[in-house]
């Protein structure tokens, strides 16, 4: 009989149910779906075949937040995670391998996943997932994966630039719509001295936003004191636009801390 887990954080009880065993997910809420983001950022190469039928707005949740959705599109474009949407919810969280399954059990002071090994139990849960499942449609989560992400960033702009933006990312709590990644990227452009050119450009190729978002997000971000700008000369057209820091603590604060100082100055963003 498997024992029953409990953790005080979604991520660690996620990291000790995904293993190596292929697993179906039914209706998990935002919370757990971030954590299984979260285990792809932490081990990359770990995350078993997984699949997930989740409901529309938990799906729409993820997809607007810039680290688990390019997580989740990274463990999709690798061929280890296929996400479905539905609109019935479940009756609770279920995570199902061939030989068990678990009802995960959300409260104020952790998570539970209760396990059963039960044959005839576990065949009927999966059976009734898996039908679920084949029956919805599926979700794409539409944003760039993590590594095309990053790597796109280090081609277009510079190695320093993709560093940093990679561990802001990771040290924030929540970095939600595509105004806040884009402006995140900007200031982290400006505290590199990046060009807004190869900005936008990589910007657009990696389909995170248009060429026109990342310029309106510059331009907030100019007249709210936090960036500036300095015309860098190029042999043919016009110059070009290099990305500075016109506020003290954004160009001194760790990485770390970067996306929390940014909201601190400019809480719109």
């Amino acid at each position: 009989m498997p024992s029953n887990e409990f953790a005080g954080e979604h991520r660690e009880l996620i990291a000790r149910l995904l293993t190596d065993e292929p697993c179906l997910l039914i209706d998990p809420s935002a919370t757990v779906l971030s954590a299984v983001a979260a285990r792809v950022v932490d081990e990359p190469s770990v995350l078993p075949e997984t699949r997930v039928l989740a409901q529309k707005p938990v799906l729409k949740t993820i997809r607007n937040r810039l680290r688990p959705a390019t997580a989740l599109a990274q463990a999709a474009a690798d061929g280890r995670l296929t996400t479905r949407v539905t609109d019935e919810p479940a009756p609770t969280t279920v995570l199902a391998t061939p030989d068990r399954a678990y009802a995960l059990v959300e409260g104020g002071e952790g998570v539970a996943a209760l396990a059963t090994d039960a044959t005839r139990l576990v065949d009927g849960v999966r059976t009734a997932s898996e039908e679920q499942f084949e029956a919805a449609e599926p979700f794409d989560f539409r944003r760039p994966s993590r590594a095309e992400m990053l790597a796109g960033l280090t081609d277009r702009v510079s190695e320093a630039a993709a560093a940093e933006f990679e561990a802001a990312v990771d040290g924030a709590d929540r970095i939600v719509g595509l105004d806040a990644a884009v402006s995140l990227a900007l200031v982290v452009a400006a505290r590199n001295e990046e060009l807004l050119y190869d900005l936008s450009g990589w910007s657009e190729d990696v389909s995170l936003a248009s060429k026109a978002t990342v310029s309106r997000q510059k331009s907030r971000l100019v007249e709210a004191g936090l960036l500036g700008t300095e015309k860098q000369p190029i042999d043919i057209s016009r110059p070009r636009l290099r990305l500075v820091v016109d506020d003290d603590t954004l160009a001194a604060v760790d990485t770390a801390d970067l996306w929390p100082a940014v909201r601190e100055r400019h809480p719109g963003t």
